[in-house]
């Protein structure tokens, strides 16, 4: 299994209407399992940077297949950073995208608080 773009599609929609009902907006990410982009939305108004951000989270939780808040600590790190090219964020809101027990991707979320960003991440990751 993987995501395909009806997949893709599905999810970005349900993490707008999250964010939609949050009353806030967001820009969100979904990487495959490589961390290369699949899909991503920028809702009007929101900040220029959350692109970034956004898929800085989805990489990080496909990339180290773990929900990118729960990072382990690394004795270096002090910030983000990058790994083959791609930034690392290590923030609430990136999250690992499964079917079954097999990652095949992740969502990322910003331009909210971290709880916003996670609450729209995990909407994104409950339409799988």
């Amino acid at each position: 299994m993987s995501l395909n773009q009806e997949k893709v599609e599905r999810i970005l929609g349900a993490a707008l209407d999250k964010a939609r009902g949050l009353g806030i907006g967001i820009t969100v990410v979904v990487v495959d399992e490589g961390g290369h982009l699949l899909g991503m939305r920028r809702m009007e108004g929101v900040r220029f940077g959350t692109l970034d951000i956004a898929g800085g989270k989805a990489f990080t939780s496909a990339a180290f297949q773990r929900n990118a808040d729960i990072m382990p600590p690394l004795p270096f790190f002090t910030g983000s950073f990058q790994v083959a090219g791609r930034q690392v964020v290590p923030l609430i809101g990136g999250l690992v995208l499964k079917e079954g027990d097999r990652v095949v991707g992740g969502i990322g979320s910003a331009g909210g608080t971290g709880e916003q960003d996670l609450e729209c991440s995990q909407a994104g990751a409950a339409a799988l």
